[in-house]
């Protein structure tokens, strides 16, 4: 991990703060006038999809208090809060931070462009857990920054020398988004560090070996990570695991539309007699 959390000694202003409407827009009409889009000029007409940018001063603190309160009822429900990332710049002007969080939250795969939500916690901490190749150009303006991630707020210095390497890293993030939302399926949950990032690192593992089995399709990758990691590693080498790849429907939807004796067929073959994970493993939640 690039950077650890810290205890800052004295009290940290912060500048600015990250806003995302489309995992939260609670006070957005409160703040609308102060918040600078953030998406690229080419993409003014589709803006809403793209992340904002406040400045802290530039709102009545009682409203960011209300704000800060209104957060913790929502991560403590498991839910994005309003305020996604707060952090403190490098002596720097404004249109700097501006334009370079512009610049970088757009990447490219051939002919695709992505939304990059480093911005994010629950990818930023991936990305500096993996240190990512662009993870200290990406940060390059920020001094301190401050989130909450598994229901405790974190604090980082971000003040990292390196090589500035702009290239996002492709198959990293595509890990990412692959094991967020297998942690979604399963509805994990921990409020324990070291505990997160060894599942993690299980669900990158089941990754790799997925793709080794031929599994490409990020749909069909997370379905089948998704059984694996209730079955156990094991479930890879069944044929019945082999039949659902084999399917031309992708195993996702082959899984899907599996009838129940089919799955019960499986079971006592394969000895599951826990009745709440054979309901899980056939989707039902």
């Amino acid at each position: 991990m690039l950077l650890e959390p810290m205890h800052p000694k004295e009290v940290i202003e912060y500048d600015y703060v990250i806003i995302d409407p489309n995992l939260n827009a609670q006070y957005f009409y409160e703040v609308e006038a102060q918040l600078k889009s953030l998406a690229p000029d080419y993409a003014k007409n589709v803006q809403h999809v793209f992340p904002y940018l406040l400045r802290l001063n530039s709102v009545d603190a009682s409203l960011v208090d209300e704000i800060k309160q209104h957060d913790q009822n929502q991560i403590k429900a498991g839910l994005s809060p309003f305020f996604l990332m707060t952090f403190k710049s490098v002596p720097t002007r404004e249109p700097d931070i501006v334009d370079h969080l512009k610049q970088n939250l757009v990447y490219e795969v051939g002919t695709k462009k992505y939304l990059y939500r480093f911005f994010d916690p629950k990818i930023w901490m991936l990305l500096n857990y993996f240190e990512s190749q662009d993870f200290i150009w990406i940060n390059k303006y920020f001094k301190n920054i401050e989130f909450n991630f598994l229901n405790e707020t974190l604090c980082f210095d971000a003040g990292s020398e390196g090589d500035f390497i702009q290239q996002p890293d492709h198959d990293l993030l595509e890990k990412i988004s692959v094991n967020n939302r297998v942690f979604e399926k399963l509805k994990f949950k921990t409020d324990d560090l070291p505990a997160y990032f060894l599942k993690v690192n299980q669900i990158f593992n089941y990754a790799d070996l997925i793709k080794n089995k031929g599994i490409l399709t990020k749909d069909d990758a997370i379905a089948s990570i998704f059984h694996t990691d209730l079955i156990g590693e094991s479930f890879l080498e069944t044929h019945f695991f082999q039949r659902l790849t084999e399917s031309p429907k992708g195993y996702e939807q082959a899984s899907k539309q599996l009838s129940t004796s089919e799955w019960d067929d499986f079971f006592k073959k394969e000895n599951i007699d826990d009745e709440n994970l054979k309901n899980k493993v056939m989707y039902g939640f």
